[in-house]
């Protein structure tokens, strides 16, 4: 709702400026736990989880909203949409695909986007990186990981 109002002002009013330099209103901090591999495959719908190639796979939609995205399916082409509601960097990744478009541009995943309990699922490093920048922490005593955006 923040970036919404955000996105509907003047960027060079006072307000505005206080809300994003002053305040950092859009700076978020997601934290997940990641269950142990399961060997029966069985996965917690919306929670992360380690896939059988090793990479810890996240639900989109949670992850994209929480950082100020909209996210949008198409399910007749197996496709999600990602647009970050401030700057329009738009994400596009397609079932089971190891190629995605960010803003136009295509780019490689190292794991697929994968349907999982009526969720799509993506690699973590890959959908932090091209929503904030950065790379996801990990803290193993805990099994969290993390992404933040500044």
């Amino acid at each position: 709702i923040m970036a919404h109002l955000l996105k509907s002002m003047n960027s060079s009013s006072d307000a505005y400026k206080l809300l994003m330099t002053d305040l950092h209103v859009l700076n978020k901090e997601i934290k997940m736990i990641v269950p142990p591999y399961d060997v029966s495959g069985k996965v917690t719908a919306g929670s992360a989880y380690i896939s059988k190639t090793n990479r810890t796979m996240v639900p989109v939609r949670y992850i994209s909203e929480s950082l100020d995205s909209d996210v949008k399916w198409d399910g007749v082409k197996k496709q999600v949409t990602i647009t970050d509601i401030i700057t329009g960097k738009t994400i596009v990744l397609t079932l089971d695909s190891l190629k995605a478009t960010i803003d136009g541009k295509e780019t490689k995943l190292d794991s697929p986007a994968v349907l999982m309990n009526g969720s799509t699922y993506v690699p973590v490093g890959f959908i932090a990186q091209a929503l904030t920048g950065e790379k996801p922490g990990w803290e193993q005593a805990t099994r969290t990981v993390s992404i933040s955006k500044k």
